[in-house]
């Protein structure tokens, strides 16, 4: 069984983060290599699901 791993992310850094795997992807295809790793995780970012949530603050100290 695969390990998943959750991720706490903002817009922003979902941005982020599909910006550089198309970076990744287009050098990908400019040496000739396969995209298709690539091509998958950002279908997944696409559709991942977004969770709404509060966090108290109480939560959030203990974690700190």
């Amino acid at each position: 069984m695969e390990r998943k791993l959750i991720l706490e992310m903002d817009s922003y850094d979902r941005n982020i983060l599909l910006n550089a795997l198309n970076d990744m992807r287009t050098k990908q295809i400019k040496d000739g290599l396969p995209t298709d790793p690539i091509d998958e995780l950002m279908v997944k970012l696409y559709e991942a699901k977004q969770k709404r949530f509060l966090v108290s603050e109480a939560c959030h100290e203990h974690y700190r």
